[in-house]
């Protein structure tokens, strides 16, 4: 778990990433961040650099590689 502090900037509050969290996300100064609350609040956020939505995409993808796996890497040579 990595603690960041939340800081004033103009109207709006900001965060900054240290370098090994940068470099664990993968992101680079422009990219989205993506934070979900868990439950009520209460228990904190997740923030991913991965686009939740994309997860169901991924899902199908994962799902029809595992089914065609043999003719994949067949047509894969």
């Amino acid at each position: 778990m990595t603690k960041v502090q939340v800081q004033s900037a103009g109207s709006a509050l900001q965060i900054t990433l240290p370098e090994e969290l940068v470099k664990s996300l993968g992101v680079r100064a422009g990219d989205n961040l993506f934070i979900s609350i868990i439950g009520d609040g209460e228990a904190g956020a997740w923030v991913s650099s991965f686009d939740p939505k994309s997860l169901k995409v991924l899902k199908a993808t994962d799902k029809v590689m595992a089914e065609y796996d043999h003719t994949l890497r067949e047509l894969a040579k």
